[in-house]
């Protein structure tokens, strides 16, 4: 890498370490910063209710949210290094949609049997996941055959298709239901840790 790469990713990653500490030392309560990195470092200097915010809620959505950042820009960069296509991405190539179907799919299956929230806690994430896999799969073998532009018409047809049934399938869902499920396609780190994001 030449010096311009370096310094932009130095820049990068002073960013993201300004951010993480950010995430933690700031939020709806309010507590003094300084306390904070004193009690980071060894000092005792917060109280039980100040160390649960920061301990039990603040840092582990800051780390989980870092955790989950960085495995996504991996798999993307994995991802277009397996459809050998720059443009390539899971919202793009269908993969998003595919799998959120998926979801939706399954949720409706066990709110029909009356199963639904242990349904979805232990079987749905290997349901959507292992059909993100097989459909990945099936598009990194049409790749072979296919053009880069002919593989983005695929991905983005299919990705319209799917949305519109995973639609359909929210519309006859009930309302909790279809909320629990959008808060699921939107992502929250809210649920990380004991007290909710403070």
């Amino acid at each position: 890498m030449d010096k311009r790469m370096y310094f932009l990713l130095s820049i990068l990653i002073t960013i993201l370490l300004a951010s993480f500490l950010a995430s933690i030392l700031y939020g709806p309560v309010r507590i003094d910063f300084i306390k904070i990195l004193r009690d980071m470092f060894g000092e005792s200097v917060l109280t039980d209710t100040e160390r649960a915010i920061i301990y039990n809620t603040r840092m582990p959505i800051a780390i989980a949210a870092l955790a989950s950042g960085s495995l996504l820009g991996i798999s993307g960069f994995l991802y277009q290094i397996l459809l050998r296509n720059p443009m390539g991405d899971p919202y793009v190539m269908g993969v998003a949609s595919i799998s959120y179907t998926s979801l939706v799919a399954v949720a409706f299956l066990a709110v029909s049997i009356g199963v639904f929230f242990t349904y979805m806690s232990f079987i749905a994430p290997l349901v959507v996941l292992v059909v993100a896999l097989t459909y990945t799969g099936v598009l990194s073998l049409l790749s072979y055959r296919l053009s880069v532009l002919q593989i983005l018409l695929v991905g983005i047809s299919l990705s319209f298709a799917f949305s519109g049934v995973s639609i359909l399938l929210l519309s006859m869902l009930p309302p909790e239901v279809a909320g629990y499920l959008a808060v699921a396609l939107m992502g929250s780190f809210e649920g990380v840790g004991q007290h909710g994001s403070m």
